[in-house]
């Protein structure tokens, strides 16, 4: 879904809950898949840079965007 160098939109939330804690722009560094055998695929995540705070932190799929104001239209 994402590839490394690309520019996305991360969200951070409080723990289980999905309340938006924190939102940022970021580049995808690096990208992890693991087969645990109890879903229909492997549990993908990925590194990504923080800009905002010179950081890396690890996000699942569902708390990454592309960021489109950066698309080129393709």
């Amino acid at each position: 879904m994402f590839e490394i160098g690309e520019l996305v939109k991360w969200y951070e939330t409080y723990g289980d809950v999905l309340i938006t804690k924190d939102t940022g722009l970021g580049v995808v560094i690096q990208k992890f898949e693991q087969d645990y055998g109890f879903s229909d695929g492997p549990w993908v995540t990925y590194k990504v840079f923080r800009a905002k705070y010179g950081d890396t932190m690890i996000f699942e799929r569902e708390f990454l965007e592309k960021n489109e104001s950066f698309s080129n239209g393709t």
